[in-house]
């Protein structure tokens, strides 16, 4: 039963190809033969900024849940790197924007403080500050991101990180990904949402009136946070827990 209530859902996503005619039409643009090979400047920049640009500012505006965020668990002495850190995931973009978003589980528990400047890095290096705060560094670049922790994450140590993935799409076999690169590769996000994304990029670049289908993205996007962010408060001394949108 759950097998099929899965490939339900995978039948009901939306092909990205979809998502790019039903903006082209929006945008009264001939659609193209094939989305993938075509060379019109109008299809590439639907296909090439207004798409991704859209799906970049999602990423980077709402902390969404599976299967667009991600955790992955640091270990002490496990990838590491000296001077360097742990290496995280490849589909990395960026941590959540929670205050628990890097926390050490072993040896304590406890909430790793982050570090925003090399110099406060060096300070720390130098100083050897001793207390009960574990700090952390984000470093590298896109597809090669790590993590570093003063003081180092000893043996037996370890450290949840929670993050947003720049996966946005998949492919018909559900490995998720983010670069289109197939015909049959489909749209992770509401495809609403997206086709206003990309219809009032279109129309702002092409000096059309644009508000009302900006204001539809806005709204979309609120929506979606909002039903996917749903939070539960837990009263530990008793009583009963409220549950309300965030």
């Amino acid at each position: 039963r759950n097998d099929r209530t899965r490939k339900g859902r995978e039948n009901k996503m939306t092909l990205i190809i979809d998502v790019l005619n039903r903006a082209a039409r929006e945008c009264s643009v001939t659609l193209p033969a094939n989305w993938l090979t075509t060379t019109e400047d109008e299809h590439i920049e639907l296909r090439d900024d207004y798409l991704l640009q859209t799906v970049n500012e999602i990423l980077d505006r709402a902390d969404l849940p599976q299967p667009f965020a991600g955790q992955d668990t640091i270990a002490g002495d496990d990838d590491y790197t000296a001077g360097v850190g742990f290496g995280l995931p490849s589909d990395f973009l960026r941590l959540q924007r929670d205050r628990l978003a890097v926390y050490e589980t072993a040896p304590t528990r406890r909430v790793c403080t982050p570090i925003s400047s090399e110099g406060m890095w060096t300070h720390l290096q130098e100083v050897g500050l001793a207390g009960v705060e574990r700090y952390y560094r984000i470093g590298g670049y896109e597809g090669n991101w790590v993590i570093d922790f003063y003081q180092t994450l000893p043996t037996g140590g370890l450290v949840k990180v929670s993050y947003i993935s720049r996966n946005w799409m998949a492919n018909s076999g559900g490995t998720k990904g983010y670069t289109f690169t197939d015909a049959g590769d489909l749209m992770l996000f509401p495809r609403e949402l997206i086709e206003a994304g990309i219809v009032y990029r279109f129309r702002l670049r092409q000096g059309l009136p644009y508000d009302a289908k900006k204001a539809e993205f806005e709204m979309r996007l609120n929506r979606l946070r909002i039903d996917t962010n749903a939070v539960r408060s837990i009263a530990f001394a008793g009583g009963a827990s409220a549950r309300a949108p965030c």
